[in-house]
């Protein structure tokens, strides 16, 4: 139990801390943005303020989330020199989807001035978890934490949003924003499991299946080359322009100027 939870505690939420890193961003900025507009009476502004830390949190949680699930067993191997960590790995990725979105809600309803309903539906969300942990790691073992973490993220996450529709009195929907760079982060994990196929074969006839090298080569192919085709497709879906890319924490402003 204690080598299964290093591998979940260890590996697993170590690489979603990507992702949320970016989600911490933008809800740090998005809830002075709110409470600016608030102030001056302009709910206009206010939702689409809103509306593009929604916009910008699918942007960047989607296609890492899926990158991260995809190339799980080289991301494995590349860093912690095994593969057992990879299946639950793979389900924790897409934890970080919800967990993203429950982080940045909670900054745009502190920036509605609700600061207590958030903690109590991280509460709800958190008493879930532990009903879905003490079913499910029995049947499934760690990757059943991952899953119970997944459920719990979704709750808290739900509550919080219609808090904001209650809060804002507008009818935002998560999936309807996320769904351009669903498609985008789709194109992107389709490429990465057509490599991965090309690396499971490769690996398997030159018997460099434990080689982190050869993982470590993989990855940089797949990131390196997945990054400009999920910009691009992104672009051309209307996801994102160039305004919404040049406010990405620490990169934006020179990923801006690529596609101006």
């Amino acid at each position: 139990a204690v080598a299964e939870y290093g591998v979940y505690a260890g590996e697993a939420l170590r690489l979603m801390q990507l992702p949320l890193s970016f989600a911490t961003a933008i809800g740090a900025s998005i809830m002075p943005a709110i409470t600016e507009a608030l102030t001056m009476r302009n709910w206009q502004i206010a939702q689409q303020r809103f509306m593009g830390a929604l916009r910008m949190t699918a942007f960047i949680t989607l296609p890492s989330a899926i990158t991260i699930a995809v190339l799980a067993a080289p991301i494995d191997l590349a860093l912690f020199k095994e593969t057992s960590g990879a299946p639950v790995i793979a389900i924790s990725a897409l934890m970080s989807i919800v967990s993203a979105l429950e982080l940045v809600s909670t900054y745009v309803l502190q920036g509605y001035n609700r600061f207590y309903q958030p903690v109590l539906h991280m509460g709800i969300g958190a008493l879930i978890k532990l009903v879905g942990n003490l079913i499910l790691i029995p049947i499934l073992g760690i990757s059943g934490a991952a899953i119970a973490s997944i459920i719990g993220y979704t709750i808290s996450s739900w509550l919080n949003m219609e808090a904001i529709r209650k809060a804002s009195n507008h009818r935002v929907s998560f999936p309807k924003v996320a769904w351009r760079a669903g498609i985008a982060a789709g194109v992107v994990g389709l490429w990465l499991a057509a490599l991965m196929k090309v690396y499971f074969i490769v690996s398997t006839n030159i018997h460099a299946q434990t080689s982190r090298p050869f993982a470590l080569i993989v990855l940089a192919v797949g990131v390196i080359l997945a990054a400009p085709v999920y910009l691009i497709v992104s672009m051309w879906v209307k996801a994102v322009d160039t305004s919404d890319i040049a406010r990405i924490p620490m990169v934006g402003r020179h990923l801006s100027r690529l596609f101006s």
